[in-house]
Formats: structure tokens, C-alpha cells, sequence
């Protein structure tokens, strides 16, 4: 039996390997036979396209010229809540690139995992947002999916919504709520 794990599902060569066993060992005649490169191949191009086209893919119908936010970001941070997930920290922190020089982005922080993985928000267009989430102890782990802020009735924030899995996947994973904690 093969198992393998990592940060981005199985590696390739490993899909490749096991599915050559298992076939070899079903039976299954060569010409019936899954062609793994094939659809690894296709993925590999799809992914390369979303990665370049992460507001087109998650946010195909926003404005032109982006909304503006709701509420200021800093009333955004705090603890945030989701019975499976746990509590999780969005804080500010200072980012610099080239493009755009120093900004402050919302990066979710949580301290009861044993990994440090982390989520960074960055701003679309009104109280939606691209979720960049990776793993920094795994290797090739990032992932992206949409965030949405939800407010209470007398507009405070009330909850974060991440859309866990991008459009056309084969595997919808859903939203996840976290309820904003005081």
C-alpha cells in the first residue's frame, strides 16, 4: 500500500507510482488504464491560470473601481470563532513589496495550532477579499479562496466567511463561518 501527504495532496511521481500498482495488481489492461501525467498536466495549467487571475477567478462580476470597505480594517481584528476550527487572531501587520510599498494587511494568527500556518487577507472591493493561506512548514502549500466580512444589524462586524475551495475545482469544501468573540 502507498500513502503520501503533503501541504499541496499527493506528489506526483506518487499518484503516478501507486495508480501503476494498483492497476498492475486489479488487472486493468494498459489501454484502460487512468493516465495520471495527463490530468496532473491539466491541473498544473489550470492552477498556473488562477494563481495569475485570483480576482477574476474568485470575483468575476466586482466593479471597476473597488467599493470601499464597510467599516475601517482595525475594527475588524480580534478573535474569531468556528467549532471545528477553533479560535483564530486577525491582527495587522505591516507588508512591503515593490509594487505598492508598505501597506497594512489583516493576517490571521493561530497560536493553539501546533503548525504556523497563516492566512493573509488582501482587499477586493467593499467586504470581500482574496484569503492567501499556506503553511510556511510545508512545502508548496499556499491556497487562496474568497473572504467575506458579515455585520450585525447596527453594522459591526460580526462574522468571517472563507470560501475554502476556488470555482471549477472538483471538490466544493464549502464556507466556513468564524463568529467574531467579543
Amino acid at each position: 500500500m502507498i500513502f503520501s501527504n503533503s501541504g499541496a495532496a499527493s506528489h506526483s511521481s506518487d499518484t503516478i507510482l501507486s495508480l501503476r500498482l494498483l492497476e498492475g495488481r486489479l488487472g486493468v489492461s494498459p489501454k484502460d488504464r487512468y493516465r495520471p501525467a495527463d490530468k496532473i498536466g491539466e491541473d498544473g495549467r489550470r492552477n498556473e491560470y488562477i494563481l495569475t487571475h485570483l480576482r477574476d477567478v474568485l470575483y468575476p462580476e466586482r466593479p471597476t473601481t473597488p467599493l470601499p470597505a464597510t467599516v475601517s480594517q482595525s475594527q475588524l481584528l480580534g478573535g474569531h470563532y468556528e467549532s471545528g476550527y477553533g479560535m483564530m487572531y486577525l491582527a495587522e501587520e505591516a507588508k512591503t513589496d515593490e509594487c505598492s510599498g508598505t501597506r497594512t494587511i489583516l493576517v490571521v494568527r493561530r497560536p493553539d495550532r501546533a503548525s504556523l500556518g497563516e492566512i493573509r487577507f488582501e482587499p477586493v472591493s467593499g467586504d470581500y477579499w482574496i484569503a492567501h493561506v499556506w503553511d510556511p512548514d510545508v512545502k508548496d502549500s499556499p491556497g487562496y479562496g474568497g473572504g467575506h466580512l458579515k455585520f450585525d444589524v447596527g453594522g459591526r462586524a460580526a462574522a468571517l466567511e472563507i470560501t475554502v475551495s476556488l470555482p471549477g475545482r472538483d471538490i466544493n469544501e464549502g464556507i466556513i463561518t468564524f463568529d467574531k468573540v467579543g
